[in-house]
C-alpha cells in the first residue's frame, strides 16, 4: 500500500510539474493564431536589430506568407511569444497607440496610466466613441523611434503583456491581445499643394 501511495504522489508531482512548465509560456494573441503558417523566430534577448528593422522583418515575412514570432523573457523569467499582426485597414477607435513613455489617445497619457487606459480600451463596449465597440476589435499599436533597440521593444512588450495579464485576471474574460508595430508616425506629411 505504501508503494502505491508513493507512486501516486510521484505521479502527481510529475503532472503538476508538466502543467507548470506549459504555463510558463504566454502567447499573444493566442497559441493557435498561425498554427498552419510557416514562422520565423526573433528573440529580442539577443537581437541587434532596431525597431525599424524589426517592423520591416515582420512585414516582409507577412508578404512571403510567413509569420514572425517575437520572443522574450519577462522579469519573472516567463517566456512571452508575440505574433504581431500586420497593419491593415483598422478603424482608428479600435487602435490604442503606445510609445515607450506615452499613450496616444484622448489628449495623451503617461505610460504609467496604461492599466486604466488599456482596461477602458478592452471594456468600452461602445460607450465612448474613441474606444472600440467590443474587445474583439481592440488592437494595441506599438510605435517607437525608428532607431530604438530590440531591448526597448522588449521592455515595452513586457510592460504591455504584464498589464494586459492583470486586466484579464481582473475582468475574468478571455481577452486577446492583438499587437501591431507601426512606424507611420515617423513618415513626414506630404508637401503642401501650391496650386
Amino acid at each position: 500500500m505504501r508503494l502505491i501511495n508513493t507512486y501516486i504522489i510521484a505521479f502527481s508531482f510529475l503532472v503538476i510539474g508538466c502543467k507548470n512548465q506549459n504555463s510558463d509560456i504566454k502567447y499573444y494573441p493566442h497559441k493557435n493564431q498561425y498554427q498552419n503558417k510557416e514562422t520565423i523566430n526573433l528573440n529580442l534577448q539577443n537581437s541587434s536589430l532596431n525597431f525599424k528593422d524589426i517592423n520591416s522583418l515582420v512585414n516582409t515575412n507577412f508578404k512571403n506568407q510567413k509569420r514572425t514570432l517575437i520572443t522574450f523573457k519577462d522579469e519573472n523569467g516567463f517566456e512571452k511569444i508575440i505574433i504581431p499582426l500586420v497593419l491593415v485597414e483598422l478603424k482608428k477607435r479600435n487602435v490604442l497607440s503606445i510609445t515607450k513613455d506615452s499613450i496616444l489617445i484622448d489628449s495623451g497619457h503617461k505610460i504609467s496610466r496604461l492599466k486604466t487606459i488599456l482596461k477602458r480600451h478592452y471594456t468600452n463596449n461602445g460607450q465612448n466613441f474613441r474606444y472600440p465597440k467590443s474587445s474583439q476589435k481592440a488592437v494595441v499599436e506599438i510605435t517607437l523611434e525608428l532607431d530604438d533597440s530590440a531591448e526597448v521593444l522588449k521592455e515595452s512588450l513586457a510592460n504591455l503583456t504584464k498589464v494586459f495579464g492583470e486586466i484579464n485576471n481582473e475582468i475574468k474574460e478571455d481577452l486577446q491581445l492583438r499587437i501591431i508595430f507601426s512606424v507611420f508616425r515617423h513618415i513626414p506629411p506630404p508637401p503642401p499643394n501650391n496650386n
